[in-house]
């Protein structure tokens, strides 16, 4: 198969051909037609994010297709069907394998571009106001980067159980963006002071940021509060930190990832989130959100949009056939 590989002296994507990955008995293998671009494949283009050990050294953990293969312990599918779903790596390639559980049956509304655009960012936006935050109507929520793409799809989820989140972003074209997706109240960063805008406790936030808004979030946070750490855009390391207000407020502090989290985390995930999910794509209650998609011959130019913060919604590279 041909796959989008990392030239390691210039830091450039080049197609190249790769061997076909082997799949187990519980597996599939998809011929891949899209995929999508994540921050994590920036950071792993550039030797900054670790991938775990047995994931697939290709970029991307997104994917969306068709099977053309399946193990001998595999009940959920069949060749021919239409798939996508989360993957550990292996996104940017003709062809690429994943656990049954890890996949979902395509919506026949949706186009494989737009369904390779949900799962990673839907995925972890879910884990985040659920699993963790467990978010309901009435709680009052602040999602930093409103119109990224776990941004967008926190507002979604969001919006699906009725409530309505205050969200920041950098400009009023990304605010206005973020608003056609979800009832919510944006703030322009780069305007206001989200911490002064803010006139109420706030039982949750999710956070992209890190360093520039610990503390401000912190002082934000409502009595047992939670914090979740998705990102953290403007550095790790963070000085002072008041101990104090943590213990008096009740606060908790909690970071996720998920292309690290074990085989059974990543399905039990999988599957509550496409209880919720999955009708609201078919009734399209939830929208995906494409920003720009490209030939995965454009993918230098794909990643340099991310780089440059430009995109609201996803980018989305679509994946030549075998």
């Amino acid at each position: 198969m041909d796959a989008i590989i990392v030239d390691q002296q210039t830091k450039s994507l080049v197609i190249d051909h790769y061997p076909d990955p082997i799949i187990d008995v519980e597996d599939v293998l998809i011929e891949n037609r899209a995929t999508s671009v994540n921050r994590m494949d920036i950071l792993q283009k550039y030797g900054k994010y670790p991938v775990p050990k047995e994931a697939s050294q290709i970029l991307g953990v997104d994917c969306a297709g068709t099977v053309i293969k399946v193990g001998k312990k595999v009940s959920k599918f069949k060749i021919g069907d239409e798939v996508f779903g989360l993957l550990q790596g292996g996104g940017y390639a003709q062809l690429c394998s994943n656990h049954q559980d890890l996949l979902w049956h395509k919506p026949p509304n949706l186009s494989f571009e737009q369904a390779c655009s949900i799962p990673e960012v839907f995925l972890t936006a879910y884990q985040a106001l659920f699993s963790i935050g467990s978010v309901e109507a009435h709680k009052s929520v602040l999602i930093h980067a409103g119109a990224s793409g776990v941004g967008n799809a926190a507002l979604q989820l969001c919006q699906l159980i009725g409530n309505k989140p205050y969200f920041t972003a950098g400009s009023e074209e990304k605010i206005q963006f973020s608003q056609k997706y979800g009832e919510a109240i944006g703030i322009n960063y780069k305007k206001e002071d989200f911490s002064d805008v803010i006139n109420r406790p706030i039982d949750l936030i999710l956070d992209f940021v890190g360093k520039d808004y610990f503390h401000k979030n912190l002082k934000l946070l409502n009595q047992d509060g939670k914090l979740i750490i998705i990102s953290f855009l403007s550095g790790a390391i963070v000085n002072e930190l008041d101990l104090s207000l943590i213990l008096r407020k009740w606060i908790k502090i909690e970071g996720t990832t998920l292309r690290s989290r074990s085989l059974d985390y990543r399905i039990k995930l999988m599957h509550e989130c496409g209880q919720l999910l999955l009708p609201a794509l078919i009734d399209e209650k939830i929208k995906p959100s494409i920003y720009k998609s490209f030939s995965w011959s454009e993918a230098n130019e794909a990643h340099e949009i991310m780089e440059r913060n430009e995109n609201m919604g996803k980018i989305v590279l679509r994946i030549n056939k075998c």
